[in-house]
């Protein structure tokens, strides 16, 4: 097959979403089928190279940081005047036999969704991010954009909807309520073989760890993984792990924290 992946995040860009589809772009490699990857372009980041067999195309986008609304993340956008045509010779020149489609708000879905619709290609919409808020307006704010244009811009050919979790398949299932059936359940995993040849003491010496039993936390802190309950939390893990040593990783987008 001929598939054609799309996220507008990707490596180098730092999100679990961008390589997660990476991981799954090289994973329909292995098993023998052709495969494209547009995606936003970056700054030092190539518009067109192959990597592990992923013919990768980076698209000319602007980053705009729209404050709390995102949790102060840049978010990339590929709209400007042409962005139609140079859709349509992507799709025309790749042939898709099918779009599997990586993040539900990005106007590079929707593009891609419109191309795919009008030459009748079926598409593969998984769904990471549940759009929730910590603010209470802007939470009712973002659900009422999510279960109206959202779901139409994303309904097109009735795409086989994806979630990645327990909560992503709820909530979308509630807000969306795809005509293709009922939201699917792919969870993201980890290949836990992957790390085994990491070296613990180079990370132990570099934030001087020492011998200290670790708690380690992996993902951005945004406010709704504000990492605050586990700093709340310490108080009592030291009382039973006196010597316990906490290393977050990941960047930093909420200042409470």
């Amino acid at each position: 097959m001929r598939i054609l992946v799309v996220n507008s995040f990707f490596p180098p860009r730092t999100t679990g979403s961008a390589h997660f589809t990476f991981d799954v772009a090289r994973e329909y490699v292995r098993r023998g089928h052709d495969v494209w990857l547009v995606t936003t372009s970056m700054p030092g980041a190539p518009d067109d190279e192959d990597v592990d067999g992923v013919h990768v195309v980076r698209l000319a986008a602007r980053s705009i940081t729209p404050g709390n609304l995102a949790f102060n993340y840049a978010l990339p956008f590929v709209a400007r005047r042409g962005i139609g045509r140079r859709m349509a010779r992507l799709f025309d020149e790749v042939r898709p036999d099918v779009v599997h489609q990586n993040g539900q708000y990005f106007d590079l879905t929707f593009f891609t969704t419109w191309c795919g619709w009008r030459r009748k290609v079926p598409r593969v919409l998984t769904v990471h991010t549940p759009l929730l808020h910590t603010n209470r307006l802007l939470r009712a704010v973002i659900a009422g954009v999510d279960r109206t244009v959202l779901r139409l811009l994303n309904s097109l050919g009735r795409p086989v909807v994806v979630g990645v979790d327990r909560v992503v398949c709820e909530m979308t299932q509630r807000r969306y309520r795809p005509r293709s059936g009922t939201v699917r359940f792919i969870p993201a995993t980890l290949r836990v073989g992957a790390f085994a040849s990491g070296d613990a003491d180079v990370v132990r010496r570099r934030f001087v760890l020492g011998d200290a039993p670790v708690v380690l936390s992996l993902g951005h802190v945004i406010p709704i993984r504000s990492r605050v309950p586990l700093i709340r939390a310490l108080p009592y893990i030291v009382k039973e792990v006196p010597d316990a040593m906490v290393l977050i990783v990941g960047e930093v987008y909420h200042g409470e924290f």
